[in-house]
């Protein structure tokens, strides 16, 4: 938008909101970049991890969300390999239901060396927690934003 009087540009639509949205999660999940699935499957030689598969406020449909955690270089890294392979044990623990296993895993997840996300399991530890004590009536391994 704009005009030969006015240089005000914007970005509108569905995309720019939905970006607004994971970047408002950044600070929940503890990492600085948050890709939409569309546009991690545009770089999938970096080093990507899934953190979730969320329901963002005002969305119905959930949405698959990765951190950007550096270059391709990393992506060869026994320790991002490592992580990776750990850290996707946890989500399809986590997802299947089976909270205690996802714990375990979050906890190995920290025990790793490398990019520090610390606050990214330590959020995975408090829902399995929650969940344990309080199982959710009907699973569907997605999480619901509570906000923007």
């Amino acid at each position: 938008m704009g005009s030969k009087q006015r240089f005000a540009y914007s970005a509108l639509g569905d995309a720019v909101n939905q970006a607004s949205r994971f970047e408002g999660q950044t600070k929940a999940y503890g990492v600085p970049i948050i890709l939409g699935e569309n546009t991690a499957q545009k770089v999938q030689d970096l080093a990507l991890l899934e953190l979730d598969w969320i329901r963002v406020k005002g969305k119905t449909k959930p949405s698959r969300i990765f951190a950007l955690l550096g270059d391709a270089a990393m992506t060869k890294t026994y320790d991002y390999k490592s992580r990776k392979a750990t850290h996707d044990a946890m989500l399809k623990a986590y997802r299947a239901g089976n909270f205690q296993e996802a714990m375990a895993q979050a906890q190995s997840c920290m025990a790793m060396k490398g990019s520090d996300l610390t606050a990214l399991y330590r959020l995975y530890e408090a829902r399995c927690r929650e969940f344990l004590d309080h199982p959710p009536a009907a699973w569907d391994g997605v999480y619901e934003a509570k906000s923007k």
